[in-house]
């Protein structure tokens, strides 16, 4: 509920203040099953941008154990679907946990395989999860308006779905 809720008040924010994202692909999200979204990672609002297009399905993300450090924040995170992941050295536990989402809790896995917004070095977690799911991996390419000066001038984010793997 939480998650329907903030969801639909951030985007209603966001297209205030930055206009309609421009979406291509649509028609590639599988309709009736979960699947593995695996996307560029170049902002903060990414995974927002993302949650948008795939409302009302939920979708859980992947996000640094550091993030979780700040209890509120960390709270908040694990009422919307995110979870911490060590990026140096994912647990099992973690893994178990991404493949629970889908198989078990029929929700979106969200995943940025870079790790970072700061680096273009791919990560092979996506591809392990996708084996041990039998999910549908879903490519992902977000260009977002990056910093609050592009968000204002209202720079519109452009996202594209791949044909699912």
């Amino acid at each position: 509920m939480l998650y329907n809720f903030l969801l639909t008040l951030i985007r209603f924010i966001f297209r205030l203040i930055n206009g309609r994202e421009v979406v291509q692909g649509l028609e590639n999200l599988p309709k009736d099953q979960p699947y593995i979204i695996a996307a560029t990672h170049r902002s903060l609002t990414d995974p927002l941008f993302v949650a948008f297009e795939t409302y009302p399905h939920q979708i859980a993300f992947m996000a640094k154990e550091s993030l979780f450090k700040f209890k509120p924040l960390g709270w908040l995170f694990r009422k919307v679907n995110v979870f911490p992941v060590n990026r140096d050295k994912p647990s099992t536990s973690t893994i178990k946990h991404a493949v629970k989402i889908m198989n078990e809790d029929g929700k979106i896995l969200g995943i940025f395989p870079s790790g970072s917004r700061h680096t273009t070095e791919i990560k092979g977690g996506t591809a392990f999860i996708q084996k041990l799911s039998k999910q549908a991996i879903v490519p992902c390419a977000i260009q977002p308006p990056i910093g609050f000066k592009q968000f204002f001038l209202r720079r519109r984010c452009k996202i594209a779905f791949g044909a699912p793997i």
